[in-house]
């Protein structure tokens, strides 16, 4: 998200010793002179950004929204902390949902925004909230010699909130995919084509070569990513080194005969 800011006046002297600020360098080193006056300088400072005051149950569906290709983690993750959960074992869970792909969000990554949506609380060992202090380091005696060596932080634990579990607990791939294809029926032949063509496993570029060409696609143009992106969300397709249809998916491709 950019940042905002806000117009902050504040009193700055014009200079050393009241002297007129020094004309701007463009390679660096000085600013533009703003005045010649004694008059307060007008500085941009960073905007506080306003709270987040829509409900959890809110929050957590936006958050997972705008985190393409992640819900399959993100469930693994609310899953595994049911009860608390160490830093190192969140990290293995998600290492292994992402296993069979390139994501740039990191464990600490997706905790920290499920946290802000509130699905997540950080806590130390006796579940109180967690507290990222700067740990003082530990004198140590080694032949004689005293030096200070790098205290290791106190162990963490993430642990899933209720609203987090609720969320958790209402995932329905098989609703999601059958409302997906209510909404889009118009593109039933081409969902059916691909989680009949990904049984298999399947690479993005065979499955382009038909669907890019559909009659279907034409108009509006759409490509073949468009459609493996909604079946990857709602459940039906997941990336494990190809395409391949899921559970959910084969029961729909079931349905739809």
């Amino acid at each position: 998200m950019a940042a905002s800011f806000e117009i902050t006046p504040t009193d700055v002297p014009n200079g050393a010793e009241g002297a007129p600020l020094p004309a701007w360098d463009p390679k660096g080193g000085s600013h533009p002179r703003i005045a010649d006056n004694d008059d307060p300088v007008v500085v941009l400072a960073p905007a506080e950004e306003a709270p987040d005051k829509r409900p959890a149950s809110e929050r957590i569906a936006s958050a997972v929204q705008n985190l393409p290709g992640q819900r399959a983690v993100v469930l693994a993750v609310l899953n595994a902390c049911r009860e608390q959960c160490e830093d190192d074992a969140v990290a293995a869970v998600v290492a292994e949902a992402q296993r069979n792909s390139r994501s740039v969000y990191g464990p600490q990554a997706l905790c920290s925004i499920l946290e802000r949506a509130g699905a997540l609380s950080h806590v130390d060992g006796d579940g109180n909230p967690y507290r990222n202090e700067e740990v003082e380091p530990v004198r140590v005696v080694e032949d004689g010699v005293e030096y200070l060596q790098a205290a290791e932080p106190p162990v963490s634990y993430w642990v899933a909130t209720e609203e987090g579990l609720a969320f958790a607990d209402a995932d329905d791939p098989l609703a999601r995919t059958l409302a997906l294809l209510d909404e889009q029926a118009r593109y039933a032949p081409i969902y059916q084509y691909l989680l009949g063509a990904c049984a298999g496993g399947a690479a993005t570029k065979a499955l382009s070569a038909w669907v890019d060409s559909h009659e279907l696609t034409q108009e509006p143009r759409l490509y073949v990513a468009h459609f493996l992106h909604e079946l990857e969300e709602s459940g039906a397709l997941e990336w494990r080194g190809a395409w391949t249809t899921t559970d959910t998916g084969e029961e729909v491709l079931a349905r739809l005969g």
